[in-house]
């Protein structure tokens, strides 16, 4: 069988949320203010993202001074990734139509 454990629900919002920007990438604090979901809910699934090699992440470059704010970090979906994503959406779709659609998010 194997330890793979199941996406949870706020980890195919944040894998969609991504599948479906229109730069394929998106920083925390976009994920948070469009979904409500909490950092301290957020950032552990970033992590144990990117640990299975779903995600990864790159640094903003610039200088925070000039931009106003702290440098974000933007997470990108690997090929693998993506893939993921479009399986478990295909699965959550079958299960619920009417709520899991990437595209509404």
């Amino acid at each position: 069988m194997g330890n793979r454990k199941l996406p949870t629900y706020q980890m195919l919002v944040v894998i969609g949320s991504i599948l479906s920007s229109k730069e394929e990438k998106l920083c925390g604090t976009q994920l948070i203010t469009s979904h409500k979901i909490l950092s301290g809910t957020l950032y552990p699934i970033l992590r144990r993202l990117k640990k299975e090699k779903i995600l990864i992440s790159e640094r903003e470059k610039g200088d925070p001074r000039k931009l106003g704010r702290p440098l974000h970090v933007f997470y990108h979906l690997t090929r693998r990734g993506k893939r993921y994503g479009e399986r478990y959406n295909a699965v959550a779709i079958a299960a619920n139509p009417p709520l899991c659609q990437f595209s509404d998010f």
